[in-house]
């Protein structure tokens, strides 16, 4: 029974030591990549620095915070709204021939997640639709899928057509749509670890 209790105790205590911070490293492991069955892990891989580049409309996921982008709200004359108990951030922007509504993601401070609806001209998506997939190819390389169209033409060619790029890195995923809604045109981007 003595042996029973001494080998839980050290089973305990090894639990205890591996959950102070920075333990993970000072045992050795990458943070990123180590697991801990008591949920710490993933705690301590949000505090590394990202490996791969996260854009995200100017703004950088896991850098950017809360108060950078209600500065950049706030200089632009653009209205945002707090949602789901202040986790989100709802914003509209509305110009001549185009409304934008992006929803800015947090998790606690930071920048985790954008997602964008612009309704505009079929000349207007396309052409946004490929100024932002050159930006992102220019930061991440070729898409890893790409579909569709993304011609103002072919866009146009009637309701329900789309053109779509995606990228993928590690913790990070783009995508970046081109939808004739059959009543308007709409880019759509999504933006998330």
């Amino acid at each position: 029974m003595r042996r029973v209790l001494l080998a839980g105790a050290g089973v305990l205590g090894l639990a205890v030591a591996i959950h102070v911070p920075g333990m993970w490293t000072a045992l050795g492991a990458d943070a990123k990549s180590a697991f801990c069955p008591f949920g710490a892990a993933p705690r301590l891989a949000t505090r590394s620095a990202p490996t791969t580049p996260r854009p995200a409309l100017g703004f950088t996921l896991d850098v950017t915070t809360r108060s950078e982008i209600d500065a950049w709200a706030q200089a632009r004359g653009v209205t945002c709204q707090a949602r789901r108990g202040g986790g989100v951030l709802e914003c509209e922007q509305r110009a001549a021939l185009a409304t934008t509504t992006l929803w800015f993601r947090f998790a606690g401070t930071t920048l985790a997640g954008i997602q964008t609806s612009r309704r505009t001209t079929a000349d207007g998506v396309a052409t946004a639709f490929a100024e932002t997939e050159a930006a992102l190819t220019t930061v991440l390389g070729d898409p890893s899928r790409r579909q569709g169209d993304p011609a103002a033409s072919a866009l146009a060619r009637g309701a329900l057509r789309q053109a779509m790029v995606e990228y993928r890195a590690p913790a990070y995923r783009a995508v970046v749509r081109a939808t004739n809604m059959g009543d308007g045109f709409v880019l759509t981007e999504s933006y998330a670890n």
